[in-house]
């Protein structure tokens, strides 16, 4: 939060894409409101999801993107794989925690 606006937010899931229940845990429902986009929000906001994964002992991350594939890779993920996922093209990322 800044001045009583959100700016971002961020979510640490057990489950997040029904057609890979195998893949766990997930960052999920990364978002910054348009007026914070490229001011290293969204870096801060991932960071604090690795921190706390890091405190529960957890070794590594999962995500879905449909357009955000490089600004992932620029900070630490990797590609699985591209499907199709309800409609969409996405690429389902992994991160290394430890």
């Amino acid at each position: 939060h800044r001045d009583g606006q959100v700016v971002g937010t961020v979510s640490l899931k057990e489950h997040d894409m029904d057609v890979r229940k195998n893949f766990s845990p997930w960052l999920a429902a990364l978002y910054v409101s348009l007026p914070y986009r490229r001011q290293g929000v969204g870096t801060l906001l991932i960071e604090s999801i690795l921190q706390e994964a890091r405190r529960l002992a957890l070794s590594h991350l999962y995500l879905w993107t449909p357009q955000l594939g490089p600004f992932y890779l620029k900070r630490g993920w990797s590609i699985l794989e591209r499907i199709v996922y309800k409609g969409t093209k996405v690429s389902v990322m992994e991160r290394d925690i430890l």
